[in-house]
């Protein structure tokens, strides 16, 4: 009862206030408005509603905040689409709504973009590659964790497929074609290293690229 007296006396004095000198139809329709918002405000207010919406959007916030500092569980099989190739190695993906730097695990292109080094033989090859490549699968990768999620740098890593569910691995391609080298020293699965030593082999085989001398 407290809060409806209030409300009435919201009401009264806003009714008071209201130039008299104002269009008729103008009054009418304002004054209707707010007492329909005051209205539903109380019935909302006294059933609990408007508290239960500010509960929740407290709730949705501290939700956020701790996703953001704890960082998220890396998927064991992610579908994701490229934002653009930073070099033959590294892309960036949109993964839940946010970009995310991707580092090919056991694939080792030549440098193109570190800082303070030089550009690399092979180097713009390798990410015109990758680039091509993912394009040809309308830039959509699927992600899938082996080993480590992240290196030092706090890039996740991944083994990166073309297209969705696809069965193309782009991390042994490139070491296929002679524009990556096998990085066998990092912990990955034994199955994977098998693969891409015996990649890097046929590379080295049939001088491709980066074997060709």
């Amino acid at each position: 009862m407290a809060k409806n007296n209030s409300i009435d006396k919201m009401v009264k004095t806003i009714l008071s206030s209201t130039p008299k000198k104002s269009s008729k139809n103008l009054n009418n329709g304002f004054v209707i408005a707010l007492v329909l918002f005051l209205a539903t405000y109380a019935i909302l207010t006294k059933n609990g509603c408007v508290q239960d919406f500010l509960n929740l959007q407290q709730i949705e916030q501290k939700a956020t905040e701790t996703s953001d500092n704890a960082g998220r569980v890396i998927p064991e099989t992610e579908v994701c689409r490229v934002d653009r190739c930073v070099d033959g190695d590294t892309i960036i993906v949109i993964s839940n709504g946010q970009k995310e730097r991707i580092r090919f695990i056991g694939s080792n292109t030549p440098e193109t973009v570190k800082p303070n080094s030089p550009v690399e033989p092979f180097g713009p090859e390798a990410s015109e590659y990758t680039k091509r490549r993912i394009a040809e699968f309308n830039n959509i990768v699927t992600l899938k964790r082996d080993g480590d999620t992240t290196d030092r740098y706090g890039r996740r890593l991944a083994m990166v497929y073309l297209g969705e569910n696809g069965t193309i691995l782009l991390n042994e391609e490139l070491i296929q074609q002679g524009l990556a080298k096998a990085q066998t020293q990092f912990n990955y699965s034994e199955k994977m290293k098998s693969r891409f030593i015996e990649a890097e082999n046929n590379a080295k085989k049939n001088r491709r690229n980066l074997w060709q001398q």
